[in-house]
């Protein structure tokens, strides 16, 4: 089991440019779960504002109805010597956590064969997520996601600031979009026939979270009178990944600690 420190010096250490960018190789194809896993999946609830699931690390503003949420983070290497064959993806979102949709988007990391590779994507969960460019470990992303009412759609939107690709796609949501949360997330899956368990991304550190509710009022995850918080811990035989505390109520880390 590896296990990686955080704390506020982990988060000062932004991804912003301090890690060397690698080649990246070909966008990987989507590892779909073809209708049948809910998107997040349940595990037990300790404490009160806290939650296990098998997929996910991060936390979800609920509570409100979300109109907007927004993040800057980086692309972390993974470890393909621990995780040969496996993923993990890195997103923003609306939806999902009470939800059987979610509107998405973020950066992705594969181990295959011992070999990695990166890239950028969106999804209209539950329908397909479509790979948008590749990326580099160490490229700073700046991601968001928003609804307008006057148009009814949202849209998904990334850029990388490092090498300068960006898209910024309007989509119409297809189910009944109910924007009952706000998410910044780490998923991947336990050990698996195919996948080793979720990639060994060591930290990824999430700064600048911003959310929006339909009455206009903009902040973070903390302090607000408006949503509340949970942290969420992915956790398979053993806890895979974890969130930090909350800086500001606008940053966390969240941290690999294991394959399980």
């Amino acid at each position: 089991m590896k296990r990686v420190a955080f704390g506020v010096a982990a988060l000062a250490l932004s991804a912003f440019g301090l890690m060397p960018a690698v080649a990246s190789g070909s966008v990987k194809p989507y590892i779909p779960n073809n209708g049948t896993q809910p998107a997040h999946i349940l595990l037990g609830v300790h404490p009160a504002d806290t939650v296990y699931t098998a997929n996910w690390a991060g936390v979800a503003a609920t509570g409100d109805t979300f109109t907007s949420v927004s993040a800057t983070y980086g692309v972390p290497a993974v470890d393909c010597s621990v995780t040969s064959n496996a993923f993990v993806y890195h997103w923003i979102g609306l939806d999902g956590y009470d939800t059987s949709t979610i509107e998405q988007v973020g950066v992705a990391g594969f181990c295959s064969h011992g070999v990695p590779s990166y890239s950028a994507w969106s999804e209209m969960y539950p329908a397909g997520l479509v790979s948008r460019f590749n990326v580099n470990p160490g490229d700073a992303i700046r991601a968001s996601v928003s609804y307008s009412a006057l148009s009814g759609l949202y849209i998904l939107a990334l850029t990388d600031v490092t090498t300068r690709q960006s898209f910024s796609q309007p989509e119409a949501c297809a189910n009944i979009c109910q924007r009952f949360s706000a998410e910044v997330i780490s998923e991947g899956y336990p050990d698996q026939n195919v996948y080793d368990g979720t990639a060994d991304y060591g930290i990824e550190n999430y700064e600048n979270i911003t959310m929006t509710d339909q009455a206009g009022n903009t902040g973070g995850f903390t302090p607000s009178s408006h949503w509340t918080y949970t942290k969420i811990i992915q956790k398979g035989a053993s806890i895979d990944a974890e969130p930090s505390a909350i800086y500001g109520g606008q940053a966390f880390s969240n941290i690999w600690l294991a394959e399980s």
